[in-house]
C-alpha cells in the first residue's frame, strides 16, 4: 500500500485561452503508521500536441502532513538509596490506539548534576559506559506502550552526607517522535550515619586534679568500603 492512490485519466485543453487552468485530483491514503511528513513528485509528459508546445521539466512535489503523533515520556523512581547499585530509567512511547512506527527511532536521555555530582562517571551517578548520555531504540513496529530503559549507577562511598540529586531529561530524538515532559529528579538517600558520644560514660578524679579531661568520639557507621569521614565539618555544643 502506498501513500497516494492512483491518478488517472489525462487532462485535455481544449480551445483554451493563455494561464488556462485544469485540475488534478490526488487522493491521500490514510493509514495507522507514524511516518512523519512525506513527499512525493509529479511530472508532466506530453501525449498529443501541436508543434510547439512543450512540456515544463520542473516537477510538482506534493508534501503530506501526518496525522498519527508518537510521543516519547520518561520516569524513574524519585528517591534510591545510594546502596541500590542501580536504578532504572523508563522511556514510554505513546501513540494513538493501533498505530506503530513505520520506521525506527530512537531518543536520547540526558543526566545533568543537581547536587549529586557525575565528574566524569567517577561521581554519584553515571550511565554504564559511563556516560551522562545514553540513547534508546524502539524498533519499526513498535506501538502504543512500548518500553525501553536504561540503568543509572549510583556509586556507594563512605562519606556522611545529606541526600542528594540528579535530574534525568529526554534530549536528542531521531524519526517521526516527539520527547514530551520535563526533567524527572531523583534523590539518592545517603546510607552512612554518624553519632558523637562521651567516649566513656563516667570517670572519677579526686578534687585536686584539674581539668578533668573528657573525650567526645566520633562514630561513623558506613556501607562502603575505605575510610569513613564526614563531608562537612561537625560542630556540637557541651551544655551542663
Amino acid at each position: 500500500a502506498g501513500d497516494i492512490g492512483a491518478i488517472g485519466g489525462a487532462l485535455s485543453f481544449t480551445n483554451v485561452s493563455d494561464l488556462a487552468t485544469n485540475a488534478i485530483t490526488i487522493p491521500h491514503l490514510i493509514d495507522t503508521l507514524v511516518e512523519g511528513a512525506e513527499q512525493y513528485s509529479l511530472a508532466i509528459t506530453l501525449g498529443s500536441a501541436p508543434l510547439g508546445i512543450t512540456a515544463s521539466a520542473a516537477p510538482f512535489t506534493g508534501t503530506i502532513s501526518d496525522i498519527n503523533p508518537a510521543t516519547a515520556t520518561l520516569s524513574g523512581s524519585t528517591v534510591v538509596s545510594e546502596s541500590i547499585g542501580s536504578t532504572p530509567l523508563i522511556v514510554t512511547l505513546t501513540t494513538t490506539a493501533g498505530n506503530t512506527l513505520e520506521n525506527a527511532a530512537s531518543v536520547a536521555i540526558n543526566l545533568t548534576d543537581g547536587t549529586a555530582s557525575y565528574v566524569a562517571g567517577t561521581g554519584d551517578y553515571f550511565f554504564s559506559r559511563p556516560n551522562n548520555t545514553i540513547t534508546v531504540n524502539f524498533a519499526a513496529g513498535a506501538g502504543n506502550g512500548a518500553t525501553q530503559s536504561a540503568l543509572v549507577s549510583i556509586r556507594e562511598d563512605v562519606l556522611v552526607e545529606a541526600s542528594e540529586t540528579f535530574s534525568a531529561d529526554l534530549g536528542a530524538v531521531t524519526g517521526a517522535v516527539s520527547a514530551s515532559g520535563g526533567p524527572a529528579s531523583v534523590t539518592i538517600s545517603d546510607n552512612e550515619s554518624a553519632a558523637v558520644s562521651f567516649q566513656t560514660a563516667s570517670s572519677s578524679v579526686g578534687e585536686a586534679v584539674t581539668p578533668h579531661s573528657v573525650n567526645a568520639l566520633l562514630t561513623i557507621t558506613a556501607v562502603g568500603s575505605g575510610t569513613a569521614s564526614l563531608t562537612t565539618p561537625l560542630t556540637v555544643a557541651i551544655t551542663q
